[in-house]
């Protein structure tokens, strides 16, 4: 099996390499010179290590023109996330394909069958060798044979699965959403953002938002929350204007993230005076209850994930082992228990947003717990 990964940056390279212990021959394109120059000796790094741990890997080789490519039997596409970057590659090496092969995308938020008709998604979390699972996106439409192939490709890789359709897709990035919102109101209300992430990182499921956000970068978050709140009903998508306009202004800014030195944790202090005033619960300073909100809220949206069907109990399991590092065991005690839903319920009332509301099915999950 041959594959073309198109786009060599942090995902592209991952799952790449991936591949590449897997046994399969990888041919990587990356039309940026400076950037394809870096990560062919980033490959060789990795192959040189992989070969030192004993692992047989696949033929692995970087394209420095298009004219040089060949015939592939998989395309797997993981450049920036933007519609229209990902139709061109499709509409550029979808031709080299051999027949009946893969067209697959890495992208976080856009839905596969809007790329393009042919394409699944199949979705990782950097960097894999931690996390472990990928998220394979499989339109309505899509055949059988299809499904089948991305599947064992995946598990091939050794890439544990949650299988989603379109109308659940991305699930396991939904889970972080109320959260990344929640941390960038306290910001805005006056909160420093090393502060919120400590509180943050005081609570479970022990991770810092905002220093994830700088990570993945603020323009790449921002795209993505757009692309989900145009599939979510008006009160869930009213809920996290302020997560895609704060990011959006801080992006105008300059703000991007990790990669340029400069984000919301990273860089100069963020420009409250950019973003206009917003009455939240503490108009000063970071609130004393904050890391109690943010488990407390957590735990809120993963038990309506389950409530709704959105995931089930294996996934919740991979994706809050694999990002988090977090026991989940559904048998033994309450993933929201009856003082959380209470102070869900209040936060709902005190601050109009539909993401603190339990679910009415939420009792539902209370067979599930966190460890």
């Amino acid at each position: 099996m041959r594959i073309i990964v198109v786009g060599a940056g942090k995902m592209g390279g991952d799952v790449g390499l991936r591949f590449l212990r897997a046994a399969l021959d990888v041919t990587f394109f990356e039309r940026d010179t400076e950037r394809r120059s870096a990560f062919a000796l980033k490959l060789q790094r990795g192959m040189r290590r992989a070969k030192g741990e004993g692992e047989h890997l696949g033929q692995a080789e970087v394209l420095q023109s298009v004219d040089d490519a060949g015939t592939y039997d998989v395309l797997y596409e993981a450049v920036d996330e933007s519609i229209a970057a990902k139709q061109a590659v499709i509409a550029e090496w979808a031709p080299r394909l051999a027949p009946a092969g893969l067209i697959l995308t890495n992208t976080s938020s856009i839905l596969p069958s809007m790329i393009d008709p042919r394409c699944l998604g199949l979705h990782a979390f950097y960097p894999t060798a931690l996390t472990g699972f990928c998220e394979v996106i499989v339109p309505s439409d899509c055949p059988s044979e299809r499904r089948l192939a991305t599947v064992a490709l995946a598990a091939r890789a050794g890439l544990k699965l949650i299988v989603q359709d379109e109308a659940r897709a991305f699930a396991v990035n939904r889970l972080m959403l109320p959260v990344q919102d929640w941390a960038l109101r306290a910001v805005r209300n006056g909160a420093d953002p090393e502060a919120v992430d400590t509180a943050a990182g005081k609570a479970w499921p022990f991770w810092e938002p905002l220093a994830m956000i700088d990570a993945i970068g603020l323009d790449t978050v921002a795209s993505a929350v757009a692309a989900y709140r145009s599939r979510m009903v008006p009160e869930e998508s009213s809920s996290l204007v302020v997560l895609e306009d704060s990011l959006r202004i801080l992006v105008a800014a300059g703000k991007l993230g990790a990669r340029v030195r400069d984000g919301i944790r990273h860089g100069a202090k963020v420009p409250l005076a950019a973003i206009e005033s917003f009455s939240g619960l503490q108009p000063e300073g970071i609130s004393p209850d904050l890391g109690h909100d943010f488990e407390v809220l957590f735990r809120n949206v993963c038990a309506n994930a389950l409530a709704r069907h959105e995931m089930d109990h294996a996934g919740m399991i991979m994706a809050l082992s694999g990002l988090f590092g977090v026991s989940y065991r559904p048998a033994d005690g309450d993933l929201l228990n009856h003082e959380g839903r209470e102070w869900c319920q209040r936060r709902a009332v005190e601050s109009g947003l539909s993401y603190w509301r339990p679910s009415r099915e939420g009792d539902v999950a209370a067979e599930a717990g966190l460890r």
